[in-house]
């Protein structure tokens, strides 16, 4: 008995038929479904693909809302005491974040603090250059504080 000979049952009715009689795969096998189970799912599939498809494509109102800033390609810029704020603000909640932060005004506390620690008479106050790694230390330990992370 060959295998297109043998009894099939539908997998998704009560149908039960020859091998032949179900639709075939796209390597030439043969489905598990039977023709009718086949042609209804690939209809619901076409459907729900196409409404899912004009939802995303809409352009009323409702579909323009987002929870996310609409995204131009220009990156906003902001000064490390307002971006500390927006940080500080948004503490344990998962905000989207773009922008260009100066940190000058960071840098500028960053150095006053090494040169506090490093000379002991105020009249030898001297603005010393910070290695960059040492900035970089900063910076981050700066926003693992206000992020608690």
């Amino acid at each position: 008995m060959s295998k297109e000979e043998e009894e099939r049952k539908c997998s998704h009715c009560k149908y039960r038929g020859k091998v032949s009689t179900f639709p075939r795969t796209k390597n030439l096998g043969y489905k598990k479904k039977c023709v009718s189970c086949d042609t209804r799912d690939t209809t619901r599939r076409h459907t729900n693909t196409s409404d899912a498809s004009k939802e995303n494509n809409s352009t009323s109102a409702s579909a323009q809302t987002s929870t996310r800033p609409p995204t131009t390609g220009v990156l906003s810029e902001m000064e490390w005491h307002e971006a500390a704020k927006m940080i500080r603000d948004h503490k344990g909640h998962a905000f989207e974040f773009k922008a260009v932060v100066h940190l000058d005004a960071l840098l500028t506390e960053i150095q006053v603090t090494a040169n506090d620690d490093t000379v002991s008479d105020p009249a030898d106050h001297v603005t010393q250059p910070v290695e960059s790694a040492l900035m970089a230390r900063q910076v981050a330990r700066e926003i693992r504080n206000l992020t608690d992370y």
